[in-house]
């Protein structure tokens, strides 16, 4: 299982207008399900304590918009 902590702080600048950035601050890859018809992997997700799924792609993007250095 992969967890990833996200720190607070992000900046949305390099964002291009219409991306995700979902805003969870603890996220657990549970399971690849394989790939949605238009792009990117559809994933099984415990973020913050609630089970969902998400499109890899905006996850990409939540991910891209935090500090994750420690």
């Amino acid at each position: 299982m992969v967890v990833m902590r996200l720190k607070k702080g992000y900046d949305l600048s390099g964002l291009e207008t219409g991306d995700l950035c979902l805003g969870y601050e603890k996220i657990k890859l549970l399971f690849n399900t394989g790939p949605f018809p238009n792009g990117g992997d559809c994933l099984i997700i415990e973020a913050d304590g609630e089970l969902m799924t998400v499109n890899s792609n905006d996850l990409i993007h939540d991910l891209e918009a935090y500090n994750l250095s420690t």
